[in-house]
């Protein structure tokens, strides 16, 4: 239907809408905030080596993406499903909210497979696999709540590598799955790192990048650490909107890459995105 209303040629945007099955590098965070309000913050960052603007020495790709963003209300019999920020032309989820239910956002993961899944299935195998952001879509369409979302998300047999960032809203509900395309689809999850372990810890959030929990960043995309700096200095107690805005836009969890943030809270059914820009410099990765 968008190749026909566009005229862009559909193995076109085949393309780009499997696109985040092989590269993105984003931020995303659970958190228990001011009264047990649960928080959901994500930054979207995708156009590495995609090219530069030689004017602003940024990313081009980055800001044509940009320009691109809208913020969409699915809906169904008169009623609003959930909330979603999304690029015109995409037909998956990226992020989402649902108000009273649960939040999703992805961030890409890198491991030895990457590829495997995604090639085996344009050869006419892995038919059994599911594609990332359509199936956090259909889990996003047809779940109601947290509990029930969760076990779809670690259920199913991904395609390709991910990581899954779950909000709900109680006190303790979030989760970050960690997929990888496994062949007989029995070994999908790499890692489930529960909110709960953390609160348990003495912490209030989790935290995901683009890199496993149990092994360090590399030196040269180090996001994780400047990331829990700030929400370590923030208290769980006033946690909002606010502060979380405020993490987000920081350096580096803002940077050159970043299109958008999106801040939600499906306790609240609160739900907001920002375009995002800065210009490469010091206060700017």
């Amino acid at each position: 239907g968008i190749s026909k209303m566009t005229d862009i040629d559909i193995g076109s945007l085949f393309v780009m809408n499997v696109m985040y099955e092989l590269f993105g590098a984003c931020t995303s965070i659970v958190a228990r905030g001011e009264n047990g309000t649960m928080w959901h913050g994500r930054n979207l960052d995708f156009g590495l080596f995609m090219g530069t603007n030689a004017s602003t020495h940024n990313w081009e790709l980055t800001q044509n993406l940009r320009d691109l963003l809208v913020d969409v209300e699915f809906m169904r019999g008169g009623k609003t499903l959930y909330r979603s920020v999304t690029y015109a032309g995409f037909v998956g989820l990226l992020t989402g909210s649902k108000k009273g239910g649960f939040s999703i956002s992805v961030d890409t993961r890198f491991d030895s497979s990457l590829d495997r899944g995604i090639i085996g299935w344009l050869l006419g195998r892995n038919n059994d696999a599911h594609f990332l952001t359509f199936q956090t879509r259909d889990v996003m369409e047809n779940n109601e709540t947290y509990a029930l979302a969760l076990e779809s998300l670690v259920s199913y047999k991904a395609m390709g590598p991910a990581y899954i960032i779950i909000g709900g809203i109680g006190g303790d509900e979030g989760a970050v799955i960690a997929k990888q395309f496994s062949k007989d689809g029995t070994n999908s999850n790499v890692d489930v790192w529960y909110l709960n372990e953390s609160i348990a810890n003495g912490s209030y959030y989790i935290l995901e990048t683009n890199y496993d929990r149990k092994t360090a960043p590399p030196d040269f995309d180090d996001r994780r650490y400047p990331g829990m700096n700030c929400m370590d200095g923030l208290s769980s107690e006033s946690f909002g909107a606010k502060d979380l805005w405020g993490v987000m836009s920081s350096n580096p969890t803002r940077n050159a890459m970043t299109t958008f943030t999106s801040l939600m809270s499906p306790t609240l059914g609160h739900f907001e995105s920002y375009i995002q820009y800065c210009t490469p410099g010091p206060d700017c990765a």
